[in-house]
């Protein structure tokens, strides 16, 4: 499975994509889910985000934290949001 894009294939897909910007309450949420490849969320955001992923080929997720403001990341889902 290919995880990544070329710059070409990453451009291509910027109209095919829905977008989420995710805030966190604090910054070490956003390590934790960098390290473990996952991100917690509620029941709600769950959904809309499964909803996006089975309607577009690509969920883009911006990660900010709330108090700062300031961009800390981003990724694109892979799987559906697990319950």
């Amino acid at each position: 499975i290919k995880a990544y894009f070329t710059r070409d294939e990453f451009m291509m897909s910027l109209d095919k994509a829905w977008y989420f910007v995710i805030r966190s309450s604090n910054f070490e949420n956003i390590q934790i889910s960098r390290t473990y490849g996952e991100w917690a969320t509620t029941k709600v955001n769950e959904s809309r985000l499964n909803e996006a992923f089975n309607s577009v080929p690509h969920v883009y997720l911006i990660f900010t934290v709330s108090k700062i403001q300031e961009f800390k990341g981003f990724a694109r889902m892979s799987t559906v949001a697990s319950k």
